[in-house]
């Protein structure tokens, strides 16, 4: 079955594949032939994560300490688990908490980029590639909120959440609703966030 994104996908006997640039995997014990072959709509999108399945679960220390931040809006946002059609805007400069976060889903490239490097036709591209990896821009500025207003078009049939940070005062979207984060810097940095990403995408294997 031709699929048009990477991430996770389901196949019958609610099998839940992760499908990635060199190969898929899923939380069996035994191998299981995927029936799913990503064939993106442009040929030189390329998947930005690799995610490990196998890694081992991380140590109960760094789980507590994970969830006690881990229902801040910002955390959630940043998880690798699909949300398709989501989008938050955030009106604090986290730009360095965005980046320590996205070790969640283990990304080969940055994911988080200025906003004022991006044009919404590539964004356009960008939020198609996956479900278990969230686009971030950074640094909006007031002026930009024209282009926060034709990206905000785009949200709906992303597959990708979208995660924008600005230290000015935009005007929230209905699709791009504003949110409060209190986390820190601090409350990451000793965290094994990409051992813990994997966690979480395969209890959501699990028990979606």
């Amino acid at each position: 079955m031709i699929v048009s994104h990477y991430g996770l996908h389901w196949g019958s006997g609610d099998i839940a594949f992760l499908l990635q640039q060199d190969k898929a995997q899923t939380i069996l014990p035994v191998e299981v032939d995927c029936p799913f072959r990503v064939v993106p709509a442009k040929r030189f999108i390329r998947c930005n994560h690799r995610i490990d399945l196998s890694t081992p679960d991380p140590d109960p220390f760094h789980l507590q300490t994970f969830d006690r931040i881990r229902t801040d809006p910002l955390v959630q946002a940043m998880l690798p688990t699909p949300n398709p059609g989501s989008a938050v805007l955030v009106h604090e400069n986290q730009k360095r908490a965005l980046v320590a976060l996205s070790r969640l889903s283990s990304p080969i490239h940055p994911i988080v980029q200025p906003f004022w490097t991006t044009d919404p036709n590539r964004i356009a591209d960008e939020l198609l590639i996956t479900n278990v990896q969230p686009l971030v821009l950074t640094d909006a500025k007031t002026s930009d909120q024209t282009a926060l207003n034709r990206i905000a078009q785009l949200v709906p049939t992303a597959q990708r959440r979208l995660v924008i940070s600005s230290g000015d005062f935009l005007i929230g979207r209905p699709e791009i609703p504003t949110v409060q984060s209190s986390i820190q810097l601090d409350d990451l940095l000793a965290l094994p966030l990409e051992a813990i990403g994997a966690w979480v995408l395969r209890q959501h294997m699990r028990h979606r």
